[in-house]
């Protein structure tokens, strides 16, 4: 429900700036929350993390070694162990134990190798190679659920993948994207690749992580700064990607909300990971926009839908499909004065960017009493603001919300669509990388 005159006097005029960090702690990675791995007694709970073994493991891995409960009855009296059989005798073979079955690496039992690690990499105590645990204040991420998209177009292909540590919120992701249009030039075929990079706006493979992520925002980011990832399938014919990270060693980071481009937090936290398999069935969707849509949230194609301008004409959204690079919707009143502020501002980048490709619309949902504004309270309201560009009249603002998922409740209100195919890539308080000028300038240099 957006907040109208019947519930505030005026509305709350919420324009949210790209920030990496959450602003006040509680993330879970704070200076006093994170163990060294293999230090005795080491449990931080207020830091969310479970120590095991002495080594920090996060939640969602704790929850993986917990033993599981065993009833009391399903014992026997004398110590032999669950109710299913006794076990009488036991039979023990005395010799050498020899042999490296799983292992990758160390000594087999009786002297001989099992195998060394790749540079860069150690043995740990269970025989398989992985990067030291001191390097990073966290290591590995386990994978719960994941999912992922590839849209085609005659001139190449976006693949968009996730990686959840758990199904509920808050979690951590992990993202990886690749975007083979020009200028990117992202990989278009299998192979092992470089990770590190230093702008969002360069390079067309981009892995990043998510800390705490809780749908809207996240504790930290985390970008790689060595690493790579083998791309053994890319899905473009039969739809299923396929990855594995290895040697991934990520650090803190921000991200200029302008120019896109990455700094590392200094003295920020590290993340390491190795082997871990990224796998995945991708939804494959048609290029452009689909009149139907293919739903309503951030990241979908917004179906087609008709209002009428302050003159009367109909104007349906898929009419700037194609001819325009990004449309920027913004919700507004006839009562709100926050609006008052923001339309001046949102109108001169709009001048600005026109010739580029930048499409500006105001949806003007209720009059200066909060009832539906009729035609001709548009004109005279577009008029009073010098407004240039469309003005479309929906009443309390139905329509929109029938389409567009908001997380929003306050006025004015931003919603960025990419104007080659509607898909809906940035609204007020959404987490995007970054804000809302920073996707403006990525949607017009595509």
């Amino acid at each position: 429900m957006r907040i109208t005159p019947s519930l505030l006097l005026s509305c709350t005029w919420l324009i949210l700036l790209f920030s990496c960090g959450s602003g006040g702690g509680g993330d879970g990675t704070g200076d006093d929350g994170i163990c060294t791995p293999g230090t005795s007694g080491c449990l931080d709970v207020a830091a969310g993390e479970v120590a095991v073994d002495s080594v920090a493991v996060q939640p969602e891995v704790a929850e993986e070694l917990a033993v599981p409960d065993v009833a009391a009855e399903d014992f026997q009296a004398d110590g032999n162990g669950p109710n299913h059989e006794v076990i009488s005798e036991v039979s023990v073979d005395t010799g050498p134990a020899c042999g490296c079955a799983d292992k990758m690496c160390g000594d087999d039992g009786c002297g001989a190798s099992c195998g060394a690690c790749e540079d860069g990499l150690v043995c740990d105590v269970a025989g398989y190679c992985g990067l030291d645990p001191e390097l990073c204040n966290f290591n590995g991420f386990y994978v719960a659920a994941e999912e992922g998209k590839l849209e085609h177009s005659p001139d190449g292909f976006n693949l968009h993948y996730v990686a959840k540590s758990k199904e509920a919120w808050p979690h951590h992701e992990l993202v990886l994207d690749i975007d083979s249009h020009e200028p990117f030039f992202g990989p278009e075929e299998a192979g092992e690749y470089d990770l590190a990079f230093s702008s969002f706006a360069k390079g067309g493979l981009w892995l990043y992580l998510l800390h705490s992520y809780d749908g809207q925002q996240y504790g930290k980011l985390f970008v790689p700064v060595s690493g790579t990832v083998d791309l053994q399938n890319l899905g473009l014919e039969n739809g299923k990607f396929a990855a594995v990270l290895n040697a991934v060693v990520m650090a803190e980071a921000v991200v200029d909300p302008d120019t896109l481009e990455v700094t590392l937090v200094e003295g920020g936290k590290s993340w390491c990971v190795h082997g871990v398999i990224l796998h995945s069935p991708l939804a494959v969707e048609q290029a452009g926009c689909v009149e139907e849509g293919t739903g309503q949230g951030i990241g979908e194609k917004i179906a087609n839908f008709t209002l009428q301008e302050c003159s009367g004409k109909e104007i349906s959204l898929h009419d700037y499909c194609g001819e325009k690079k990004a449309v920027w919707f913004i919700l507004v009143a006839g009562w709100c004065s926050a609006c008052e502020q923001y339309i001046p501002q949102a109108h001169a980048i709009w001048q600005q960017y026109l010739s580029e490709g930048l499409q500006l619309v105001f949806i003007l949902g209720e009059n200066a009493a909060g009832q539906t504004p009729s035609l001709a309270y548009c004109n005279s309201w577009k008029k009073a603001h010098q407004l240039k560009s469309p003005v479309l009249v929906d009443s309390h603002w139905q329509v929109t919300d029938a389409h567009i998922a908001s997380q929003g409740a306050a006025l004015p209100w931003d919603y960025l669509l990419d104007g080659d195919n509607m898909r809906f890539v940035w609204e007020s308080v959404v987490f995007t990388m970054p804000t809302l000028m920073g996707e403006i300038t990525k949607l017009l240099d595509d």
